[in-house]
C-alpha cells in the first residue's frame, strides 16, 4: 500500500508542477523557440517527439495542443510503449 501512496504522490508531483506555456519550459530553449514560429507560421503538419523518458515529451505535445484551441478536458494521454 506504501508503494502505491508513493508512486501516487510522485505522478502527483509532476502534473501539479507541468508548466502551462512555452514561457515556462526550461531547459529547451531552442525548440521552444522553433516549434512557436513553426505554429506561428502554421507549417507544422505533425510532430515527432521522441527521446527518454521524463524529457518534457508530453508537456509539450500538451502545450502545443493548448496553443491549437484544445481544451484540457480534450487532451487524451495514451502511451504509445504500451499501446501498440
Amino acid at each position: 500500500m506504501a508503494i502505491e501512496r508513493e508512486e501516487s504522490m510522485s505522478s502527483e508531483l509532476h502534473i501539479k508542477y507541468r508548466p502551462k506555456t512555452f514561457e515556462e519550459v526550461l531547459g529547451h530553449k531552442t525548440i521552444v523557440k522553433t516549434l512557436q514560429r513553426v505554429l506561428e507560421t502554421g507549417r507544422g503538419r505533425g510532430f515527432l517527439f521522441i527521446g527518454p523518458s521524463g524529457v518534457g515529451k508530453t508537456t509539450l505535445a500538451r502545450l502545443i495542443a493548448q496553443h491549437l484551441g484544445c481544451r484540457r478536458e480534450d487532451i487524451t494521454e495514451i502511451d504509445g510503449a504500451t499501446h501498440t
